[in-house]
């Protein structure tokens, strides 16, 4: 180890106690562990590793070096390394928060992916264990804003929308520039049976976002679940504004306009579209739909024959 390495640990170390250790004194587990992070602050990740198994060994009785190692390989992005150490930490304290933390984030990352971590793993039981660790690491809720945001996300897949709703209050509260927090805020509300609610909270992110095109979408959809279908075409035709060459906005933007019994609206939205993507078979039937809704039993019929004449096996179409 070089001298320069010596004197910024030995600083690290004089800096996280009351005094500063004998010269002659024998490393313990917290120079370890202090050595462990400087490494790997240094990319020094074998030796850091190396440092926090010394740490272990000089304390086996304590969680936290355990947790420090975990954490070391989920930001390896090893997973089955960090799932063996956090379950070792928590064998030592079951309620470490960083073990739980570290547990709790990889679990849900693989739960995503619906992939093991681990050979002979049940990756069905991923969400449910880290839900349970991640409740373990936000105690009181004052602290990390990444561990609300992974466990409502987990809440919500879980559809378990009202435990969902407070966590994601704080996180718009606390980062109201996070359109995706607003966003999921809202689908939580709408999934507690709010929907009035979870527009009002899309309506807040529109005022300040009015450019972002998901939450223009999700608006629409929430406004189409809930028979809303003159609003929901409003709002398709602000998504639309915004990418005007996307021929599903077009199609959403011409359903919920005959759905309002408005067809004659929806023609000539289906027809432009229909100009982007003239092979769409989709837009035809709507097209052809809208055609006859409106009275337009000649058109209707020349559209059915084209669908027809490019899907002649098609029974939808005979």
């Amino acid at each position: 180890m070089s001298t320069l390495l010596v004197l910024a640990l030995t600083s690290l170390v004089t800096l996280q106690s009351p005094s500063s250790p004998a010269p002659d004194a024998q490393p313990d587990a917290k120079y370890y562990f202090l050595v462990g992070r400087y490494l790997e602050g240094a990319g020094k990740v074998d030796d850091a590793v190396a440092a926090f198994k010394k740490a272990i060994e000089l304390e086996p009785a304590s969680a936290e070096p355990r947790a420090e190692l975990a954490g070391l390989y989920a930001r390896q992005e090893k997973a089955r390394e960090a799932l063996d150490a956090a379950e070792d930490a928590l064998k030592v304290f079951p309620r470490n928060p960083e073990a739980n933390r570290i547990l709790g984030t990889v679990l849900a990352a693989l739960a995503e992916q619906r992939q093991p971590g681990r050979p002979g793993d049940d990756a069905s039981q991923y969400a449910k264990r880290a839900m349970a660790a991640l409740e373990i690491a936000r105690g009181d809720g004052s602290g990390d804003l990444n561990i609300d945001l992974s466990l409502a996300r987990l809440y919500l897949d879980a559809d378990r929308y009202a435990d969902a709703i407070p966590l994601m209050r704080r996180i718009v509260l606390e980062q109201p520039q996070y359109g995706e927090g607003w966003l999921l805020l809202a689908e939580a509300q709408e999934g507690s049976g709010a929907p009035d609610t979870a527009i009002e909270t899309l309506r807040q992110l529109l005022a300040e976002q009015p450019q972002f095109l998901r939450a223009r979408v999700q608006i629409a959809e929430t406004y189409d679940r809930q028979h809303q279908f003159a609003k929901a075409a409003e709002a398709w035709a602000a998504a639309q504004a915004l990418n005007p060459t996307n021929t599903e906005i077009a199609a959403r933007r011409a359903s919920s306009l005959m759905s309002a019994e408005r067809p004659a609206d929806a023609l000539p939205i289906l027809r432009d579209a229909l100009k982007q993507a003239p092979n769409d078979v989709r837009l035809t039937f709507m097209l052809a739909q809208a055609q006859r809704d409106s009275g337009d039993l000649d058109g209707a019929d020349a559209s059915a024959r084209a669908l027809h004449d490019a899907r002649p096996h098609d029974v939808r179409f005979a």
